[in-house]
């Protein structure tokens, strides 16, 4: 991305930019391309309204005190730093991490790259929000690193950036994911710790203040949307040390010994179990990579909370603005194209499908989709008794879903065939017994073109008959 200030717009009548464009990752100090820029105002700002002299004093101004800002910010890091590391000998090696760069190579302080963010109406609760988020692909290379004098390694990107990539880091997922459960005035974090398997992790938890004192934790995972309470067995699966967390008002590291999750609290007011940075850094100015809004309705007094608005963009699916049951019959048509192909390969048979399994397949994805989102499913007992009444007792059925976030539909059958009950499905009917397949499709669409895909296949399979004259 490339900071562009359009204030010069404002004395003069147009203003010519030529813009380097910058590589991305061991490329970003070559320049790969200029990008000619015009600048204008409309509507035009009568001449000599502002003096060239004042847009100058006023930018010069700005960028004097956001170096001053930026001297505070780091000598304060670095003074806490060399507190906490000699704290003990053991506090060095953990996953604390005070600055990131952006993708202009602008160090700030961590607590810079989150802010209460709104979605709009696209995303109207935050189950939808986690949801958003966790279909949004993740790079294979994360930037954090596990020692502080890393931080030049550690590369967080702006909001916008990931937008336009439609992948991101794993902090980078977490921060997205903390900033939009601030926008619904959930008290969030960002976790910087250990997965369970060992590997530097990020997530995000949300507190809440009980009426006796203490805090119910929940954990969020940005990977995958996924919620539990702290007291679940969920978290000790998944997670296995925490040594920071903060958000965009504050930061806290791991001040006890005991790192692991099941002997702390989080209760960050208790200095004995958590160091905290000194909050001003937090609240220096011009450090803030997203601006508060004060939007409103025409004429109404707004209180601005500090929170930002993105302006989330619904995306059509292709190219041509077509309706999401069309997308969801495409897919289905090249499936079975590709499902039918492969039998005749391997097989060398035809393919019988079963067109009402398939439609009441739909009503499992209808509920795979609600618990990704809400984290609990419905009509489990419907479906079931659905397919007693299809199948009956002579039958047996075998279902496999699987979820995409591509509309990539080459894709979709390869992967099926690497899961054992996915090649067995497909490949049903070896035994020479009848078998019917059935297959459904539902797409959600989310902004910024992210999308998810359920792609349910299952096979419809009668019993071998019992010779009767046998049985003894």
């Amino acid at each position: 991305s490339h900071n562009l200030d359009w204030r010069q717009a404002l004395s003069v009548e147009k203003v010519r930019h030529n813009v380097e464009l910058r590589g991305i990752g061991k490329k970003s100090q070559l320049t790969v391309g200029v990008l000619q820029v015009e600048l204008g105002i409309l509507p035009e700002v009568p001449s000599g309204l502002i003096p060239s002299q004042g847009v100058e004093r006023q930018v010069e101004q700005e960028a004097r005190q956001r170096s001053e800002s930026t001297r505070l910010a780091f000598s304060a890091v670095d003074r806490w730093w060399e507190y906490y590391r000699q704290v003990h000998r053991r506090f060095e090696k953990r996953v604390v991490k005070l600055l990131a760069q952006t993708e202009n190579r602008v160090f700030l302080p961590v607590t810079s790259f989150l802010a209460p963010i709104r979605g709009g109406r696209h995303l109207r609760t935050p189950f939808h929000a986690a949801r958003f988020v966790s279909l949004i692909a993740v790079e294979k290379v994360s930037y954090m690193r596990a020692k502080q004098e890393d931080a030049e390694l550690s590369l967080w990107h702006s909001f916008p950036v990931i937008f336009a990539k439609r992948t991101a880091s794993v902090e980078e997922h977490a921060l997205l994911l903390c900033s939009f459960l601030l926008g619904f005035c959930l008290d969030a974090y960002v976790c910087l710790g250990v997965s369970a398997d060992g590997f530097s992790h990020a997530w995000v938890i949300t507190r809440d203040a009980l009426p006796h004192g203490g805090h119910q934790v929940t954990f969020w995972e940005s990977l995958t949307g996924e919620h539990y309470p702290m007291e679940s067995e969920q978290v000790s699966k998944r997670y296995k040390i925490v040594h920071c967390a903060f958000n965009h008002n504050c930061f806290h590291a791991l001040a006890c010994i005991d790192e692991r999750l099941d002997r702390i609290h989080f209760d960050f007011e208790d200095q004995t179990v958590w160091h905290p940075l000194s909050p001003e850094v937090s609240r220096l100015p011009f450090l803030k990579l997203y601006e508060s809004s004060t939007t409103g309705h025409p004429g109404a007094h707004v209180l601005s909370d500090g929170g930002a608005d993105l302006p989330l963009r619904m995306l059509p699916a292709h190219e041509h603005r077509v309706e999401v049951h069309e997308v969801e019959t495409s897919i289905e048509s090249n499936m079975i194209q590709a499902v039918a192909a492969h039998r005749q390969a391997v097989l060398g048979a035809d393919t019988v499908w079963d067109t009402s399994m398939g439609y009441v397949l739909g009503t499992a994805l209808a509920s795979f989709e609600f618990e990704r989102t809400v984290g609990r499913g419905y009509g489990e007992d419907v479906f079931a008794q659905m397919l007693r009444s299809l199948c009956g007792n002579s039958e047996t059925v075998q279902i496999l879903p699987v979820q995409f976030n591509h509309l990539r539909c080459s894709a979709y059958l390869p992967h099926i065939l690497q899961s054992p009950m996915g090649r067995s499905i497909v490949e049903a009917g070896q035994t020479g017994h009848r078998v019917a397949l059935a297959l459904r499709c539902q797409v959600v669409f989310y902004p910024e073109a992210v999308c998810g895909v359920w792609l349910v296949v299952a096979v419809r399979q009668m019993l071998p008959r019992v010779d009767s004259s046998v049985i003894r």
